[in-house]
């Protein structure tokens, strides 16, 4: 790690013992040099691969509020945020059984994020990739998965997005993470092999809801 890393990091430990006591205390940590103590914890995770992030510096980061973030890097933290909170939910769907929602109700509703055009180019570049509703009701057919419940239980993110001509109404963007299980089911349908039997399309083959 650059020499300019290491004291990036070793100021921002220092801040993050300091915010801890102050708590301990009772009281709030002190505002100066606050602004430029998140602006450094932003870039360094911004600018560090996700694998090699100290997980204390990450947890801080995860912390942070979008208005504590300086504006021109504010797109950016969303995504990324929006990429390590993939990585996690991945992570431990891993953990869960084949069908995950069994005997559970069906979630209907989910909200609909608001977006742009700049944080949908920075999610593609961060493992995400488009898919259409044609696409994400075969999903759902596939998985038994409501839309919220790929959005809960999976990967799917549900954007909204101002049309090009002012007045028109929000677009509906879809975004699945490439890293996500049921993602290779899409893959094969984009493919046309639907017709995989048990093998895949049976409950061995990948996560469901029920």
């Amino acid at each position: 790690m650059p020499m300019r890393r290491l004291q990036a990091v070793g100021v921002l430990l220092v801040f993050i013992l300091s915010v801890h006591f102050a708590q301990a205390k009772g009281r709030k940590p002190a505002d100066s040099g606050r602004a430029s103590e998140v602006e450094t914890l932003v870039l360094y995770v911004l600018d560090t691969p996700t694998g090699d992030l100290d997980v204390d510096l990450l947890e801080a980061f995860l912390d942070l509020e979008n208005k504590e973030v300086p504006k021109p890097l504010r797109e950016r933290f969303l995504a990324k945020k929006q990429e390590i909170t993939a990585l996690d939910k991945i992570a431990q769907g891993n953990k869960k059984p084949p069908l995950r929602r069994i005997g559970a109700a069906e979630k209907p509703l989910c909200e609909i994020e608001d977006s742009s055009e700049m944080k949908i180019g920075l999610l593609k570049s961060m493992g995400y990739f488009e898919i259409d509703e044609f696409e994400e009701a075969q999903l759902m057919g596939k998985t038994n998965c409501t839309e919220c419940e790929l959005q809960s239980e999976f990967t799917l993110l549900v954007l909204a997005v101002p049309a090009k001509k002012k007045g028109k109404p929000l677009l509906k963007r879809l975004l699945l993470h490439r890293r996500d299980p049921i993602a290779v089911v899409l893959e094969l349908l984009r493919e046309g092999k639907t017709n995989q039997g048990t093998n895949f399309f049976g409950l061995g083959g990948f996560p469901k809801c029920r």
